[in-house]
């Protein structure tokens, strides 16, 4: 299982994080030698294993804009073009996160 932590950014130098079990985050930023300051307060949430996770919004935009392209010029659709269409989108769907290793793709 993966842990996601709301609002951090990938940082461009190293830093210090801790991450409490009710999902607590708090960042350190280091400041002279080995002190630490009390950086930005985040929240982690544990994200299950999974398949391949996926922008929902641009795979929906994507069978919205076939749709009405046939729609457009006047070709019915028919369930077999649907169904290629949706397969073509999902396939090409941007990834957010890949799949966790020993899941498949269903």
């Amino acid at each position: 299982m993966g842990v996601y932590i709301e609002g951090m950014e990938m940082p461009k130098e190293e830093i210090v994080f801790s991450i409490t079990p009710d999902g607590k985050v708090q960042r350190y930023d280091r400041m002279f030698g080995n002190t630490f300051t009390f950086g930005k307060k985040f929240e982690a949430f544990p994200v299950p294993p999974h398949g391949r996770l996926i922008d929902a919004d641009a795979f929906f935009k994507d069978i919205c804009d076939s749709l009405n392209e046939m729609t457009a010029i006047g070709i019915a659709v028919d369930g077999e073009w649907m169904w290629g269409k949706l397969n073509d989108a999902l396939n090409n769907a941007p990834t957010i996160i890949e799949a966790e290793e020993g899941e498949k793709n269903v």
